[in-house]
């Protein structure tokens, strides 16, 4: 290999690196199933008196086709924080994320679940905030107190135009402070799409593309 084409391959590595950090690279919703394993790409957060236990990635069927997949659960309604009982409002949060679109139409929808423990009724609030602004809601209200394993499921959906820019999907799931346990509240498939959503072209195909260029400037060169 000469002088020359290790030159290239050298440029080429580099305009790799540019293009993938480049503002233009419009990557996909991270670990939106959590199929990570865990919540990479994801941040947690709690409402004033808290309460989403010790959130887990763990597998369950969260959107009803009999298929158990790695989901997020949290334990909303801990009885813990710093107000318990009537009058304390809710307990709760959730996880959030932010992603860059350019401008045009945007989908998002997410699965959601709610399963009693045998020892609660309201199975929660979800809401679906779109740049701090809730969008979409679903109170799953009394889930069977009396029946342990009794679950629920529903959906959170939102479909807007935007400006490019950066935005931030958030997921809040709130419960009574007052009442007394907590339940599993699960979240899964957040998926986001449409014409502002636009995915990073494969790597090979950035690389491959660049390294033909370079092939054909290494062929031009040697018959000159």
């Amino acid at each position: 290999m000469n002088t020359f084409t290790l030159k290239c391959f050298y440029h080429a590595a580099v305009a790799f690196t540019v293009l993938l950090a480049s503002p233009q690279n419009y990557a996909a919703l991270v670990n939106g199933d959590f199929e990570t394993g865990d919540f990479t790409g994801w941040t947690f957060y709690e409402t004033e008196f808290g309460g989403i236990g010790t959130p887990a990635v763990v597998l369950f069927d969260t959107n009803g086709d009999s298929i158990a997949t790695n989901s997020a659960r949290f334990n909303v309604g801990q009885v813990s924080g710093p107000c318990i009982g009537v009058g304390c409002g809710t307990q709760g949060g959730g996880i959030y994320q932010e992603f860059v679109t350019v401008s045009g139409a945007l989908d998002i929808n997410i699965d959601i679940a709610a399963e009693s423990n045998g020892n609660n009724a309201a199975g929660g609030l979800f809401t679906l905030l779109f740049d701090s602004v809730p969008v979409d809601s679903f109170d799953f209200g009394d889930i069977g107190p009396s029946v342990e394993g009794t679950i629920e499921r529903n959906s959170l959906s939102f479909s807007t135009s935007v400006l490019s820019g950066v935005h931030e999907i958030r997921i809040l799931i709130e419960r009574d402070a007052g009442l007394t346990s907590f339940v599993n509240d699960y979240v899964d498939d957040v998926t986001v799409s449409g014409d502002a959503f636009i995915p990073s072209p494969p790597a090979f195909w950035l690389f491959g593309s660049g390294l033909l260029g370079l092939i054909g400037m290494s062929r031009r060169k040697k018959s000159a």
